[in-house]
């Protein structure tokens, strides 16, 4: 473990082959990987490590958990991914041509943009989403020919004072970002069930939704973002999809806390999906649905005697 503990954990139609392309596209590492003994193609679990971070990934299981479904099926995604780069610019550019040539679709290619970074969008062959971005000088963010639009209030437009009272954590190196209706009281639910701490929260122009914000969870962050289908934004709520097809994985210390927050998630108003138990992968293991209609597993490592 990298001490990350929290992971994207996608819902792909035969994982076990798309993880050729997390290979041949990101450089991923393959970790472990439990196929359905029933179809080996398919896996329940699989573990692979994407520029230092941890990502999951499993088969839709319809029959275990009808509301996570895979892209394909939705012709959608309910969350996006990030990989930040650091201040490697080179790399987004590297990464995007990769991605292409193991047959990833372009959404967007790089760019300098108005915020500071470098960006390029990609979707997978497995139809999920990912941003490849990177920061660079204010120079070259205020020459680059992006716009800022008009109803954005944006980060940069604060007095430096305020920007440095605020500092980010520090990223992992793939983050997720949640697409919700009601990012703001989406913020409030993570903060009461996870005890999540929120960052940053950055207001679209109608004063109701979030463009953006920053949350962290048992120290690692998150994002979590309002739909905007107007400007043909690339993710769209589990609400409006009636489905998700990311979900997301926080893994604690003890077995006694996935119990505990288990129940406290429930209590803040999630869904159980799963109650808690001991897996025969070695994990104490739960899993929830948010009031927003995502998905969240928790998981502790549980000692072997407790598998057998």
């Amino acid at each position: 473990s990298n001490g990350q503990t929290l992971s994207p954990n996608l819902t792909i139609e035969n994982a076990a082959t798309a993880i050729d392309f997390y290979k041949n596209a990101f450089g991923a590492k393959v970790g472990d990987l439990y196929p359905d003994k029933k179809d080996p193609n398919k896996l329940m679990h699989g573990e692979i490590e994407v520029f230092g971070s941890n990502v999951h990934l499993a088969d839709p299981m319809k029959s275990w958990d009808p509301t996570v479904v895979s892209p394909k099926e939705l012709d959608a995604t309910s969350a996006t991914l990030s990989i930040h780069f650091g201040d490697d610019d080179a790399q987004v550019d590297a990464v995007y041509k990769t991605s292409l040539e193991s047959g990833a679709t372009s959404r967007s290619e790089p760019k300098d943009q108005f915020w500071g970074q470098r960006m390029a969008t990609i979707v997978d062959p497995s139809g999920h989403t990912w941003h490849l971005t990177a920061d660079i000088s204010k120079e070259r963010a205020a020459a680059s020919n992006t716009k800022k639009p008009a109803n954005v209030e944006a980060v940069a437009d604060e007095p430096p004072a305020k920007k440095k009272a605020r500092a980010e954590p520090p990223m992992q190196s793939v983050t997720v970002s949640l697409t919700v209706e009601g990012a703001k009281a989406a913020n409030q639910f993570y903060k009461a069930a996870f005890g999540a701490e929120i960052v940053a929260e950055h207001p679209a122009g109608d004063g109701k939704r979030l463009m953006h914000s920053t949350i962290t969870i048992n120290g690692n962050s998150i994002f979590v973002t309002d739909a905007f289908p107007e400007w043909g934004a690339v993710s769209q709520s589990p609400k409006a999809l009636g489905g998700t097809t990311t979900a997301t994985n926080l893994h604690w210390d003890t077995p006694e806390e996935v119990d505990a927050i288990h129940e406290r998630a429930v209590k803040a108003g999630a869904t159980e999906k799963m109650a808690p138990a001991d897996m025969f992968w070695g994990h104490r293991f739960s899993t929830v649905l948010d009031p927003f209609g995502h998905a969240w597993t928790l998981s502790a490592n549980i000692s072997p005697e407790r598998t057998a």
